[in-house]
């Protein structure tokens, strides 16, 4: 901490964990040990809002979040660097409730993603989807869908018509090709439940069965309430003739491993 007060730009000490600038910048300072590293730095990085909010998230499982790292049972889990942090991570999500990090991304029109390779490596698997250029060729669309879909973390195609309904028809594509790109690669068709989308249509979901693929139903929600959609996502995906051993949602978690791979 002496080192740290020596500092010539410094001026003046307020406390000594709290210190004022030449330039009027206020600096909080604090001293770790090099195990706590980690752990401080998650702590002080964000806001207080989100340090709040880890802390509730923290108690809710039963643990209590600090500078320190992670208190477990009267175990004081310590943190020297992130990947230490993530390694914790992976063996809290392997216990109780299991949670994936999955995330929707959008296809642009040459098939690639408004999301980095590096981001794309954090995630569980991705939901990749058409938003824009819906009016390519048979082959571009289908060029375009596959091309996305052969990234490692794209896993599910999301909304894979692009249709919303009485708006908006759907794109054209080879979809046997792309079905049968699904089976090959062990990728999932999603149908939406969406009350606009109901994408699949069902008779693309019966062409889909026929050939092997596998479903995922999501409710598309932008808002909490509208996770009851779930039910119009069962039952379009019953008008195409599905059974619950085509859906991945009906799997085990145990089963749902093998997906993810």
């Amino acid at each position: 901490m002496e080192y740290a007060l020596a500092y010539p730009q410094i001026d003046p000490v307020i406390t000594r964990s709290h210190v004022k600038l030449k330039n009027d910048l206020e600096v909080d300072l604090k001293i770790s040990d090099p195990d706590d590293w980690g752990s401080m730095l998650q702590h002080f990085t964000g806001s207080k809002m989100h340090n709040i909010r880890l802390r509730t998230l923290a108690k809710e499982r039963g643990l209590s979040l600090s500078e320190d790292g992670i208190l477990e049972k009267e175990k004081l889990h310590r943190f020297k660097t992130e990947t230490d942090f993530q390694s914790y991570e992976k063996s809290v999500k392997n216990r109780g409730i299991k949670l994936l990090i999955g995330l929707e991304v959008d296809i642009r029109p040459e098939g690639d993603f408004a999301l980095s390779d590096k981001l794309m490596a954090t995630l569980d698997y991705a939901i990749v989807s058409i938003h824009s250029a819906f009016d390519n060729t048979v082959a571009k669309n289908t060029e375009r869908i596959i091309t996305a879909l052969s990234h490692p973390k794209a896993l599910i195609l999301g909304h894979p018509t692009g249709r919303i309904i009485n708006h908006r028809q759907s794109l054209s594509a080879d979809w046997e090709k792309v079905f049968a790109f699904c089976v090959k690669n062990h990728k999932l068709m999603e149908v939406n439940a969406y009350p606009d989308r109901l994408d699949l249509p069902d008779d693309l979901i019966k062409t889909a069965l026929g050939k092997g693929v596998k479903l995922i139903i999501n409710t598309d929600s932008h808002k909490a309430e509208q996770m009851n959609h779930m039910k119009y996502g069962v039952w379009q995906a019953r008008k195409g003739y599905a059974m619950k051993r085509d859906v991945v949602n009906s799997l085990t978690w145990q089963n749902l491993q093998t997906v993810l791979k």
